[in-house]
């Protein structure tokens, strides 16, 4: 259920009689009132530096104080530590607060609840992309989906970047149920997977299931996820599958090239320089043809196992793009004319930098 909104009258009910340019116990000012453009909150400043927010009841929302209906907390940005004139004037508010919502707590509205995203009758098991480095890119319907799914598939290396994504976005962890599927699928032994075994539950009791991707955006790409593709295949017709689109590595990191690229050879993750062995010889033939070469490079590669390609690859590189931690903030893209330079640049940058490597054949080769 939608958490309501505010209405426009709740803004002065809330802290009636008091009205902003009104002094406070303890001598702070209600200096400003506003609700949130998404009407979700309202922000009541005190001077001088002081925010007080109020909200409908959240779970995963840390609170200073609650009312009957409401929920109050001080934004991020309001000094940690406040002096006793200060908490004088914030008990005085929150008391004030306290007493309108017990007596008028008509300013809260009900939001109408959309229609469910999901599909009707059979088990449904959705794959929705995860998030590059921002997890503010994520879709609307990947975070309705989140929202609305109990079992929600993840590689195992990958839960704790979905629990902050769902914290992010005010989607409550509990009651759902996080499976984890590592490299293998899960595999110890002869022992079926777990995964698989959560798999078939769900398919039995009708249940949806998500695969959330994470790293590299789009889920079983890359990822062990695919396990679970060929398993839920197995099982139609009851379970189906759908994609839900959302934000790729790989293609973030083609649209930033600076290169006309239409076609080019994968040549998946590079995290040893085993790795880079299976990889050296398929991108050696894709340069000699014309053809860039792009691959991901995880933290676990050793800087010299990328120089190492400076004297295996034996093929003609015009460029070595590193595209560093796409969409976030720190996003960095660096370009450089040997393996050794770029392993160089490479060991310079912050540990768990996501890195999509783009090799452009010299000019002149073509197929």
């Amino acid at each position: 259920m939608l958490p309501p909104y505010f209405t426009p009258r709740a803004l002065a009910d809330l802290v009636q009689p008091l009205k902003v340019g009104d002094l406070l116990p303890g001598g702070c000012r209600l200096v400003n009132a506003r609700i949130t453009d998404d009407r979700a909150r309202i922000i009541y400043t005190l001077s001088p530096d002081i925010e007080v927010v109020v909200q409908a009841p959240s779970p995963a929302q840390a609170s200073l104080a609650r009312t009957r209906h409401l929920l109050i907390r001080l934004d991020a940005r309001s000094s940690a530590q406040l002096s006793p004139a200060r908490r004088t004037s914030l008990a005085a508010l929150i008391a004030r607060i306290g007493e309108n919502d017990t007596l008028s707590p008509g300013f809260l509205a009900a939001r109408a609840a959309p229609p469910s995203i999901r599909l009707p009758g059979r088990s449904t098991l959705y794959l929705l992309p995860g998030h590059i480095s921002d997890d503010m890119d994520l879709g609307l319907r990947t975070l309705g989906l989140l929202s609305e799914i109990k079992n929600i598939f993840v590689e195992a290396s990958s839960i704790e970047d979905l629990m902050k994504t769902l914290r992010r976005h005010d989607i409550p962890a509990k009651g759902k149920r996080i499976i984890p599927v590592d490299q293998n699928g899960g595999r110890s032994g002869s022992r079926v997977p777990s995964a698989l075994r959560h798999l078939r539950a769900g398919a039995a009791r009708r249940e949806d299931m998500c695969f959330f991707g994470a790293g590299e955006g789009a889920p079983t790409f890359c990822d062990p996820g695919k396990s679970i593709v060929r398993a839920a295949a197995r099982l139609r017709p009851a379970i189906r599958i759908r994609s839900v689109g959302g934000p790729s590595a790989l293609t973030a990191a083609l649209m930033r090239t600076e290169e006309k690229i239409d076609r080019f050879t994968f040549l998946g993750i590079a995290g040893s320089l085993q790795d880079l062995r299976e990889a050296s010889q398929l991108m050696r033939a894709s340069l000699r043809s014309g053809l860039p070469a792009v691959f991901f490079i995880i933290p676990t590669l050793d800087p010299a196992h990328l120089a190492w390609l400076q004297g295996s690859c034996r093929a003609p590189v015009e460029r070595i793009t590193l595209h560093c931690d796409l969409t976030s903030p720190d996003e960095l893209v660096t370009h450089h004319r040997s393996w050794k330079e770029a392993a160089r640049a490479y060991s310079r940058l912050p540990k768990g930098t996501r890195i999509v490597a783009v090799v452009t054949p010299r000019r002149g080769s073509s197929i």
